[in-house]
């Protein structure tokens, strides 16, 4: 339910959606090492890195990184 949050919240066009999806990959990486599921570790690492990266692009506006 949190990522999807995340989700919507950068679909608001608010860059802190990005911070929500970033802080829900502990608990992934928590429920793959209880459960045992150790895909949810290449999972959390992938959306992770995806939502650091999108957090880190918004800070600068499109027509200035296309520049």
């Amino acid at each position: 339910m949190m990522s999807a949050a995340g989700l919507l919240i950068a679909g608001d066009r608010r860059r802190s959606g990005w911070l929500v999806g970033i802080a829900v990959q502990p608990f992934w990486i928590a429920y793959a090492i209880a459960s045992g599921q150790w895909g949810f570790l290449g999972g959390a690492a992938l959306f992770g890195f995806v939502n650091l990266r999108n957090w880190l692009r918004w800070r600068v506006p499109a027509a200035e990184r296309e520049g």
